[in-house]
């Protein structure tokens, strides 16, 4: 039989970590820090309120690892952007304008050193709407060194 896996979030200082659940024919448990989650190996014959203890107990470590090895903390934990922070890419700097607005999609323009960020109010999830402002301001950084580049 071939393992099952679930994908599901822990919450550690305010932010939210993703885990990967498990469940294969085993007999031992697991912990480990991949690159995009934190993975859990859980035997198949587990009942639910070993599972939910295993995960609190993930939580547990996990929070320990990240005291132990900081470096991992940052694949999961990164700092929020604010409005009138700067932003410097070698030797280019810019400020950032962040604003809030009803909709649908996220979007940033580069204007006179200063990028400005329209983002939806519809995002609720914290991680998808910091994963959304360092795309955006790898895009428009992007575009600003392109001439360079080409």
């Amino acid at each position: 039989m071939a393992s099952k896996s679930e994908l599901t979030h822990i919450e550690i200082e305010g932010h939210q970590v993703p885990v990967k659940i498990y469940r294969e024919w085993r007999r031992s448990i697991r912990y480990s820090i991949g690159k995009t989650a934190v993975h859990l190996r859980l035997p198949t014959l587990l009942t639910q309120s070993q599972c939910r203890d295993q995960v609190a107990a993930l939580r547990r470590w996990t929070i320990g690892e990240f005291a132990r090895r900081p470096d991992l903390k940052q694949r999961f934990i990164r700092p929020m952007f604010e409005d009138g922070d700067r932003l410097q890419v070698g030797d280019r700097s810019y400020r950032l304008r962040i604003g809030f607005f009803d909709r649908s999609t996220h979007a940033a323009k580069l204007r006179e050193g200063e990028i400005e960020l329209r983002l939806s109010q519809a995002e609720t999830n914290r991680h998808e709407l910091a994963k959304a402002v360092r795309h955006l301001l790898s895009r428009v950084v992007a575009q600003d060194f392109h001439p360079e580049i080409t």
